[in-house]
């Protein structure tokens, strides 16, 4: 027997109190505290979570975007080597959805 919490009692237990979605909740332990007042955990009761598929969703979702990615270039004309940031911004005719950096630092080489 391991002496003191265990690792999924005490983790159970955040997230729990944190109220994360989709994670089984801490309904309780059994612990048993030795003479020394050393606490041993005996079992851990958490509350059953159904099992939704949610990977596989994931995995189509990101392989569907994945075929519908488009990397993008940028060389930029200010070829000032000032290690600052440089703005950019990148727009679409299309309604299309746009996922890109808000610039980026020049390097100081």
């Amino acid at each position: 027997m391991t002496t003191g919490i265990h690792p999924e009692t005490e983790m159970s237990r955040y997230l729990t109190e944190h109220g994360y979605a989709n994670t089984p909740r801490l309904l309780g332990e059994v612990v048993r505290v030795s003479t020394d007042g050393v606490p041993h955990t005996l079992t851990v009761a958490q509350s059953f979570v159904r099992n939704q598929d949610d990977l596989r969703i994931s995995f189509e979702l990101i392989a569907a975007e994945l075929r519908s990615e488009y990397v993008l270039g940028y060389y930029p004309a200010n070829i000032n080597r000032n290690g600052k940031f440089h703005k950019i911004k990148v727009q679409a005719l299309a309604d299309v959805q746009i996922q890109a950096h808000d610039g980026y630092y020049a390097s100081q080489e």
